[in-house]
């Protein structure tokens, strides 16, 4: 049997397996906590009436839309979640540094889990290389998209802006 050392046993990989696990999980939770629970992140009928009502107005296929009946009133204690609050909430840095950090734990976690299936299964040293190769280049490519839209979520300014809608509201 060949002789492994502490950088070759896989030790780092096994440990950092588990907490990511474990970062992810409460990374998910708060995710899930932060958009489908109901708290003040959702909206609320009024201010979703009000963001379709300009949507109409600007855009006529939305109008369309809700004419058809494909675009509906929120049924009775539906959660209501619009673009204008989850762009509202990624405009935050903080929620951009979560974010990142629950694509990165998710990222280590499934990529660190698909080689450690290669290194149990690919014998064959090509066939390992080439899988190795695939899972970093998908890695790489989709922390780069990853990234890219946390980084530069929240910049794009709805027709009707969650500032004007809540003024409007504040002073009806």
């Amino acid at each position: 049997m060949e002789q492994r050392t502490a950088k070759k046993s896989g030790a780092f990989g096994w440990f950092f397996q588990r907490i990511s696990g474990v970062l992810l999980l409460a990374t998910l939770i708060g995710h899930f906590w932060v958009q489908h629970m109901p708290t003040n992140n959702l909206s609320d009928a009024d201010e979703y009436k009000k963001i379709r009502e300009a949507y109409a107005e600007k855009y006529p296929e939305y109008k369309k839309a809700v004419l058809d009946g494909k675009i509906t009133d929120p049924k009775k204690n539906e959660h209501i979640i619009t673009y204008e609050k989850v762009t509202a909430r990624l405009s935050n840095p903080l929620w951009k540094v979560f974010d990142l950090l629950f694509l990165i734990f998710g990222l280590y976690h499934g990529f660190n889990g698909m080689l450690n299936i290669i290194d149990d299964y690919a014998k064959n040293r090509g066939v390992r290389l080439t899988l190795v190769s695939t899972v970093w280049v998908l890695a790489i490519s989709l922390f780069v998209i990853g990234a890219q839209t946390v980084l530069t979520a929240g910049v794009y300014q709805p027709p009707m802006g969650l500032e004007q809608i809540l003024q409007k509201m504040a002073s009806n």
